[in-house]
Formats: C-alpha cells, structure tokens, sequence
C-alpha cells in the first residue's frame, strides 16, 4: 500500500472511529435527563428519598460543631465569582492564544444554559411537597452553586484543545466534587441537589459538545509535540477518574453497614455520621462518573 493510501486508509478509519461519538454524546444528555427527573422523583417527592437527605443534613451538623462550617461559608461565598472569573480567564485566553473561538463560544452558551436551566427547574418547574419530613421546605434541586462550579470547569475542558482535555476533565471533576461537597458540610445543600447539578451540567455539556467535536472534525489541530505525554494522557486519566467513581460508588453503598461510630470525625464513640459519608461518597461517584464520560467523549486516543 502506498503511503498516500496509508494516510487515506488511516483518515477512513479515524473518521469511522469518531462518527460515535456525537450519538454517544446525545445518549448521555438523556440519560442525565433521565437521572434529574428519578432523583427528584425519588428525594424529593416520596418519605424515604425526604428522610435519606435529611438524615444526611442532620449528621452535617451534628459532626461540624461550628468548626467546619467557618472555613466553608467563606469558600461558598467566594466560589460564585472565582469560578466565573477564573474560567473567562482561561477560556478567553485559549480562544485568542490558539484562536479557537467556536469552541470557546460553545463552551460560554454550555455554562449559561446549564445554569439558566437548573434556576428554572429549582424555582418553577420542581416543587417540594410537605411530606412530614423535618427538614427544610424548599425545594433546593439542583444546587445552584454547584452547577456554577461545574459548568465553569467544563467550559474549560470545552474550550481547551482535545489533547488536554483529559487533564481538564479530571481537574474539572476534582474541583466540582469539591465545591458540591462543601455546600452539604456547610448545610447548604442536600446530597441529592448536588447529584442532580452535577448530572445537569453534563448533560448540557454533552449537547453544546457536538457542535464542538463537529468542528474539530472540519478544521483539525496538528499535533503538539510539546504536550506532556503525562498530563494529557488520555488513558491514565480515565483510569484514574473511572477507578475513583467505582470506589466512590462502592463507599456509599458500604458506608452505611459499617459499625456506628466508625466514620466519626468528632472523637466521640457512638456518633453516627455513615449516611453522611455514605452521601459525600456518592456525590464523588457522579461528580468522577461525569468526568470519566468527558475524558472517553471529548478527547481521542493517540494513534
């Protein structure tokens, strides 16, 4: 086979290779969907999934007294415009450094849509019924703060080059988990409104993403030879957010058959905090989860 064959065969079979990945991308924008609505359905609207949030809540703060919460409210406080400034900084950056302005277009329409759309379904589209549950009466899904975190980190991880979207991916997910995390130790938020943010941004993301691997398709970036083979490795990095997501997801689910007090961060035998571990850990799974998606969805392998 000659060598122009060889490249012909080779861009056949990359294109072939890439063609999936918009319908996988518009498959995962449902299954988000799908995910917001039975998190809702299920914590919000029926006893069991009211007092599984509640008993996380009241665990929160039985285990901060008073000293978490401190650190937490001032990175709350601040996480709005830090994250908003933070990511016009470096999607501007790499729209005008590496002149890539559409996927730095589609990157801001990701991160105002998913915030747009988790205000809309928080206050009018969900309501929260007064099942009997002692716990706060309104409805708090889908956390807005965290949806602010993570729509922040995946405008970057879209306006990046592919070769480093999975270093941003895994960051982005690191940073959101974090920040969705932070809003339950500080009572601001139940696990479920943090799930469901979560689930929103990458579902949004997932959309707005097809028009951006569509024009990459069209004008494709030469390769980088500077590029750390490390940090924009794309199989270590979905290794190292998919096995996070599966022990996250296994740590929530044994979590709470542990022996009471054995995940207290108070000091004092018998002080139950598993359903709150249990919740954190679970919020990992899906910030990590999402990431993972990113990272397979967004990035190609080296050839």
């Amino acid at each position: 086979m000659s060598p122009i064959s060889t490249l012909e065969h080779r861009g056949a079979r990359q294109s072939r290779g890439s063609a999936w990945r918009p319908l996988a991308l518009a498959f995962g924008a449902v299954l988000g969907a799908l995910g917001i609505l039975w998190m809702y359905r299920f914590f919000v609207r029926t006893v069991d999934g009211q007092t599984l949030d509640a008993l996380v809540l009241s665990q929160a703060r039985a285990m901060s007294g008073g000293r978490l919460d401190k650190v937490t409210t001032a990175v709350l406080d601040n996480l709005p415009a830090a994250s908003i400034i933070l990511a016009a900084i470096i999607v501007g950056l790499v729209a005008f450094v590496g002149r890539r302005w559409t996927p730095a277009l589609w990157a801001v329409i990701a991160a105002v849509a998913a915030n747009l759309a988790t205000q809309v379904l928080k206050y009018t589209v969900f309501g929260r019924p007064d099942l009997g549950v002692e716990t706060p009466t309104n409805n708090s899904l889908p956390s807005g703060h965290t949806t602010l975190a993570a729509s922040a980190a995946a405008a970057v991880t879209l306006a990046v080059p592919p070769r480093w979207r999975p270093l941003a991916a895994a960051l982005g997910g690191t940073f959101a988990f974090v920040s969705g995390a932070s809003t339950v130790v500080n009572l601001w938020h139940r696990p479920a409104d943090v799930a469901a943010a979560l689930l929103m941004v990458g579902a949004v993301s997932a959309l707005t993403a097809i028009p951006v691997l569509l024009h990459e398709a069209r004008h494709p970036e030469p390769a980088d030879g500077s590029a750390s083979r490390v940090l924009s490795n794309r199989r270590f990095w979905s290794t190292v957010t998919l096995l996070i997501a599966a022990l996250s997801a296994a740590a929530a689910v044994v979590f709470p058959q542990l022996p009471l007090g054995s995940l207290s961060m108070t000091g004092s035998d018998g002080v139950d905090t598993r359903a709150f571990w249990s919740g954190v850990a679970a919020i990992s799974a899906v910030a990590f989860t999402v990431s993972w998606a990113g990272i397979l969805l967004l990035s190609r392998p080296k050839r």
